[in-house]
């Protein structure tokens, strides 16, 4: 079974500069759907999507650059080293200063970083149309469940808006 984005669709929506095809190890991308997409989407929504992608064409115009962004993150160490029986070797160009630990770090956080608005996109995006993608469950998606205000982390359990937009903490304290 072909998998919903291809290897040089991810290259196209992750990197500035074409790499190899060969670069990006056959079972990445699917690695990285089910552990990125699948808790934003869903077990069964993301299935589906999985199975079917011709019926979510739309949707995939926010997949792709989610799912990219974060096989990039994945395969960065992989693209910065090459493992043989000599044992792990970093690569250096001609003409080209080699590219630092902490470069490598810095780029896979900021790749880290674009993943993570994109995912958020795709979230809210799915959130406003919950008609026309039924099986998706807002509830079940992690970022859903707690807020973070100022460093502390609060559960969303329970909380409830009124029609105003205000939290109504009317149930707070019954158990």
């Amino acid at each position: 079974m072909a998998y919903f984005i291809t290897k040089a669709e991810v290259i196209a929506a992750a990197w500035s500069r074409k790499i190899e095809e060969e670069k990006i190890q056959d079972d990445y991308v699917e690695a990285c759907g089910i552990r990125f997409l699948m808790p934003i989407l869903g077990d069964d929504f993301y299935d589906a999507v999985i199975f079917a992608p011709a019926s979510y064409v739309e949707l995939k115009t926010y997949l792709v650059p989610v799912l990219a962004n974060y096989v990039r993150y994945e395969i960065l160490p992989n693209i910065y080293t090459e493992e043989s029986t000599a044992g792990l070797n970093q690569f250096t160009g001609q003409n080209k200063r080699p590219a630092l630990q902490s470069d490598l770090e810095a780029l896979r956080q900021a790749t880290l970083v674009v993943a993570g608005r994109h995912g958020e996109r795709l979230r809210k995006y799915l959130e406003d149309n919950e008609v026309s993608y039924p099986l998706y469950e807002s509830a079940k998606n992690p970022q859903n469940r707690v807020t973070i205000a100022g460093g502390i982390v609060f559960d969303n359990a329970g909380v409830v808006i009124d029609e105003e937009g205000y939290y109504n903490n009317n149930n707070l304290g019954q158990y």
